[in-house]
């Protein structure tokens, strides 16, 4: 592999840099080393620990090493690349696959003596892009359950990265994050912490968080169940949220893996997950004639492009939708200001009437309390909608859309959020006015939160 005619930007984040791909720059890799793996072996080629196979790649250490790179889209950049290994068979002419080789079947000895192999072979065959790219990261597996034996040298990892001449702050060590426990690896974390490197949690779930405390991972990895149904599961997208937003303020950025088609990666740009990798970032077009480097180039750029015309017409719809919003709010509030306050739920009722896109509507006084019900529309059985009176909150003095005017902006819009009405996604606006007895008043008005307005 070879990367030349690259120019480091300043990094995203303190200590990063990335390989940019635009501009006057020219990306130039051995494809075949960054592409998934293609099938090399039989079709009965097995799927369970063969002892002969693993001893044969033990003894004469011949492993297959796969770079796959780690974009970043926003910056149309490669900010590392993650080190996969197959085993290889060469008396036979077969490939062992990683669930294979890696399985945990193998005593922890030969898991032990399999995880040197493949990080060596890494390390070094990733030498020829650092030696001229200082910056780069290297994303290293290790099996954190190897790392259990007392067996283990702890400093065995440290002394290859200084022999082979990395600093260990670009070389990330990843590790699987369900194999992390307090007890097996406080000592291996803290020490390898102490020596430059960072860590990586790959496969993160939701239920992983405690984590984020105990290894301080400068990146997580989540896997496809993550984000593959982000379109339709609107859980799965707060829980990304969450997720990203935690990572975040701890410091750690959030990665996905495994993306494999355009869209999923729009989702996931939609959902704010700039670094990503995966076969869509490496596969190439069919018969195209087309130097792969290139394709990979073009690809990223045409990313990059497409999406930035996404989300242009994002914020036009968002545009046209609060301008329809707010032509509702001035009508309703027309409505209110010529009117007393006890007949407000007479007007109430003609406002949602006169306005069909509007979910509900209450008053608050000057102290933000509530005057009165608030009035929502709500399905009823036919499929329609009807219009029915509720008690909310009484005080709402400490929310984001009183406080707001209260400091003198004109209007406030919430983000979206869930309602415990319809379980759909609103969106609040409210707006200070005076009635017709002269009193300062707030009108609060949720609508119907589309995609467009997150």
């Amino acid at each position: 592999m070879r990367l030349s005619n690259i120019f480091f930007m300043d990094p995203p984040t303190p200590g990063y840099f990335l390989l940019p791909l635009g501009g006057q720059t020219r990306y130039i890799l051995a494809m075949n080393d960054l592409q998934r793996p293609q099938a090399a072996v039989p079709s009965d080629e097995p799927t369970h620990c063969v002892p002969q196979d693993i001893e044969d790649i033990l003894s004469k250490g011949e492993v297959q090493t796969f770079f796959q790179p780690l974009v970043s889209v926003s910056d149309r950049g490669v900010l590392g690349f993650e080190a996969y290994a197959r085993g290889v068979v060469s008396d036979r002419n077969a490939i062992i696959k990683p669930q294979v080789l890696f399985d945990a079947c193998h005593s922890l000895d030969t898991q032990l003596k399999i995880d040197r192999i493949c990080r060596q072979s890494a390390l070094e065959k990733f030498q020829g892009i650092y030696a001229k790219h200082k910056n780069i990261l290297l994303f290293l597996n290790v099996n954190a359950t190897a790392l259990k034996s007392d067996q283990t040298k702890l400093g065995s990892l440290e002394s290859e990265v200084q022999k082979l001449g990395y600093n260990p702050k670009h070389v990330i060590i990843e590790l699987q994050a369900n194999s992390i426990t307090i007890e097996d690896h406080g000592k291996f974390l803290d020490r390898y912490r102490d020596g430059g490197f960072a860590f990586c949690l790959d496969d993160f779930h939701s239920a992983d968080l405690e984590k984020l405390h105990l290894v301080r991972p400068s990146f997580v990895k989540l896997g496809r169940e993550s984000f593959t149904r982000l379109a339709e599961v609107s859980y799965q997208r707060e829980l990304l949220t969450s997720l990203r937003r935690f990572a975040g303020d701890m410091g750690c950025r959030v990665a996905a893996k495994g993306v494999e088609t355009q869209e999923e990666a729009f989702l996931l740009l939609d959902n704010h997950i700039q670094l990503q990798q995966g076969f869509f970032f490496t596969k190439k077009k069919e018969d195209t004639g087309q130097d792969a480097s290139q394709i990979f180039q073009e690809k990223i750029q045409e990313l990059h492009s497409r999406y930035k015309e996404r989300v242009g017409q994002s914020i036009r719809e968002k545009k046209l939708l609060f301008e329809g919003y707010n032509q509702t709010m001035v009508r309703i509030l027309a409505r209110f200001e010529k009117t007393a306050l006890r007949q407000y739920a007479e007007a109430a009722q003609n406002a949602l009437a006169s306005a069909p896109e509007a979910l509900a509507v209450f008053i608050l006084d000057e102290h933000g309390r509530e005057v009165g019900s608030r009035l929502v529309r709500v399905p009823s059985q036919d499929g329609k909608t009807v219009l029915r009176e509720v008690r909310g909150a009484q005080d709402h003095s400490i929310e984001d859309y009183f406080l707001h005017l209260q400091m003198g902006f004109e209007r406030y819009v919430t983000h979206p959020f869930i309602s415990p009405l319809d379980r759909k996604r609103h969106c609040l606006i409210s707006r200070r006015f005076f009635n017709v007895e002269g009193r300062s008043l707030v009108l609060c008005v949720e609508f119907p939160a589309s995609s467009a307005s997150d």
